[in-house]
């Protein structure tokens, strides 16, 4: 009797898709058109023969420079890099061009594959997409290599310091997307539907959404290359679309909007939620707004790649990020390691039991400080109740000590978010000379608000302590690539602030809405 070979590398999750339904639509791009898996096979093929008769080798770096209209172009030239066997380098404009250079200069890239924007003037070869697509053959094309090789190095894009390149072999990738115990069987109901998103090329989301076609669900997805919440409802609607991916800054604008209203979600039975935890108050009007859907917030990071949790909104733990999806195992420990009890907050860590570790490329020393015995320490703060759900705190770099009393942003953040006026904002700490550091919050207005009002909104939900004691009103809070608030900048605002208006940032008074 033939057994069945499970696939090893990632170009074998395509190879099999395209053998056994060649014409079905893997991808879409809003305003761009569409790849099938025979097309999205045969033209990687082509690019990787093309890549090996240029000289790259085993192991090489190959950057790709696509923005988020390209998904299509971008697919074609990953799996081309993984055929001849070297090793992708995801980028985008949202790398700066000093930025880039420098990640060039890290990685070695040896070459760059780019799209219709050209990457200026880089220390390696580049090579335009449609140059690489002609001229060989799209027939099957593997460089030999092992699942343990590199496949990618993804850079972060962190709220501090330097960008480090998340190192990702082909079983990082491989071996939990074919789990058997994820996703649970209402998930699996999606099989074979379109799943939209608006995640950019280059991010550890992004990533994930290129992987979905091929996982063992093999759903189409569909791109949206710029967030618009009246188009992307749109296109849930005339799609049909069973599965979104919104983060919550996404979910609040379609909201804000009325964007569900004017359009049908009612074919959508997933709502994946990443980047950050779901507020609490946002969670009964979003599942207003898909009606028959079950709101998904998923806890991870690119250095643990599919190793997190989930959590499925249904009244209960509303506050925390779930339990450990697929394989994941998750532990609180003090800084040293230990594991500490139910209930005491610590730093999460994150394993795949079976899988070693990814690591920084090329960063030894950043490598030995992140994954230890086995396991990633997240840089996050949280705990797990008796029940082994998992809450957040803080990011570890984040959390408040204010007169020796540690405070987490999210709390309060959360509690602010309850306000009708408030819809965005950010809680981080600055120096105080009383109490050593104080809180401070950004807030972005549906409408003006008095400071004393929203503190004494505030006394009813949070300990005194925990009230901010100085606010600043912004337009929009900075994001970095992966959606994520940057609160050094927010600190930058209060504790030297570049000419900030001072109506902008008053300790008391009101804020208003709308332009300085």
């Amino acid at each position: 009797m033939l057994t069945e070979i499970q696939p090893a590398l990632l170009p074998d999750l395509l190879r099999d898709r395209a053998r056994a339904e060649p014409d079905r639509i893997a991808l879409i791009v809003d305003g761009r058109g569409s790849v099938s898996y025979g097309d999205w096979e045969a033209t990687s093929n082509t690019v990787a023969r093309n890549l090996v008769q240029r000289g790259v080798a085993v192991g090489d770096r190959i950057a790709t420079y696509f923005e988020n209209a390209e998904w299509l172009d971008f697919a074609v030239a990953y799996f081309g890099v993984l055929k001849a066997g070297a090793v992708a380098v995801p980028l985008s404009s949202r790398f700066t061009g000093q930025e880039m250079a420098a990640i060039l200069d890290r990685c070695a890239a040896v070459g760059v594959i780019y799209g219709e924007h050209s990457p200026g003037s880089i220390p390696a070869w580049a090579a335009q997409i449609a140059a690489l697509r002609e001229g060989e053959s799209g027939e099957s094309f593997q460089v030999k290599v092992a699942p343990e090789n590199l496949a990618e190095v993804l850079y972060t894009s962190g709220t501090t310091g330097m960008s480090k390149g998340v190192a990702c072999r082909h079983m990082h990738a491989v071996r939990p997307l074919l789990d058997p115990s994820w996703p649970p069987p209402w998930w699996r109901a999606c099989a074979g539907g379109v799943f939209v998103h608006a995640n950019a090329i280059s991010t550890a989301a992004g990533q994930l959404r290129l992987l979905e076609p091929l996982a063992p669900l093999c759903m189409t997805t569909l791109a949206l290359p710029v967030f618009d919440p009246d188009r992307f409802c749109e296109l849930v609607a005339k799609s049909g679309a069973s599965a979104v991916q919104l983060v919550p800054s996404m979910a609040t604008s379609i909201l804000t909007s009325g964007a569900d209203g004017r359009h049908d979600l009612t074919t959508v039975t997933v709502v994946s939620m990443g980047c950050a935890p779901l507020p609490a108050p946002l969670v009964p009007p979003l599942s207003a707004a898909f009606p028959r859907a079950r709101l998904v917030n998923l806890y991870e990071l690119s250095e643990a790649r599919h190793a997190g949790t989930a959590l499925v909104y249904n009244g209960v733990h509303a506050n925390s990020v779930g339990v450990p999806r697929g394989a994941t195992q998750v532990r609180v420990t003090t800084e040293t390691g230990e594991v500490v009890p139910a209930g005491v907050v610590g730093e999460i860590r994150l394993r795949w039991p079976g899988l070693p570790p990814q690591h920084y490329f090329r960063d030894a020393d950043a490598t030995s400080k992140a994954f230890i015995d086995g396991w990633t320490r997240t840089g996050d703060a949280g705990y797990l109740d008796e029940n082994g759900y998992l809450y957040l705190v803080d990011r570890l770099k984040d959390v408040i000590i204010k007169g020796g009393i540690t405070i987490g942003s999210l709390e309060v953040e959360s509690a602010l978010r309850e306000h009708s006026s408030i819809a965005d904002c950010a809680v981080f700490g600055i120096p105080d000379k009383i109490y050593g550091e104080n809180l401070a919050a950004a807030l972005v207005l549906r409408q003006p608000t008095a400071i004393r009002d929203l503190r004494d909104f505030l006394r009813s939900r949070l300990a005194p302590h925990k009230i901010p004691a100085r606010y600043i009103k912004l337009d929009e809070l900075p994001r970095n690539r992966s959606g994520k608030v940057v609160k050094g900048r927010l600190r930058e605002l209060i504790v030297s602030p570049p000419n900030v208006d001072a109506g902008a940032r008053l300790a008391d008074g009101s804020l208003r809405s709308g332009p300085h």
